[in-house]
């Protein structure tokens, strides 16, 4: 073996989460979003993907966004920057209020409850909804609604 060897390449991508201002938010991801104030509401969060590790480069972007709560958070997922794109659930479906939810109840002790809609198909944004086992299947829908752009 070559002692000047570095071994196998390295991704140099860096991924960061980035607390930020509504303005801010709606800046850098991209797309329209909406206010949140709702009493439970924390922050604005976004993933930061830096593919050459230079957070000043113009190769840099946001393809995910999280609406933070106490008891879980609400991510808007731009399915067309992901590489592995999001997988539609095929079971689990609840038709409400003319839109189809996928939910995931909790299994095990640990697991949060899922409330994936995907407004588009399998491209777009997508939104998905994790929170704690106790929370209300019907209150997380209507949330979703209501950031619904």
């Amino acid at each position: 073996m070559d002692p000047t060897s570095a071994g196998p390449p390295t991704d140099p991508t860096v991924y960061e989460d980035l607390t930020v201002n509504y303005e801010t938010a709606r800046e850098i991801f991209g797309h329209p979003i909406k206010a949140c104030g709702r009493s439970e509401f924390v922050n604005y969060t976004l993933l930061m993907v830096y593919p050459d590790s230079d957070r000043d480069s113009e190769e840099r972007y946001c393809p995910v966004m999280y609406y933070v709560f106490t008891n879980g958070l609400i991510e808007l997922r731009d399915q067309d920057r992901m590489d592995e794109g999001v997988i539609i659930p095929t079971s689990g479906a609840r038709e409400y209020k003319d839109r189809v939810f996928y939910v995931h109840l909790p299994e095990f002790n640990g697991d949060r409850l899922s409330v994936r809609y995907f407004l588009t198909g399998k491209s777009g944004i997508c939104y998905q909804a994790y929170f704690n086992r106790q929370s209300d299947v019907t209150e997380i829908m209507d949330m979703i609604i209501s950031l619904e752009v």
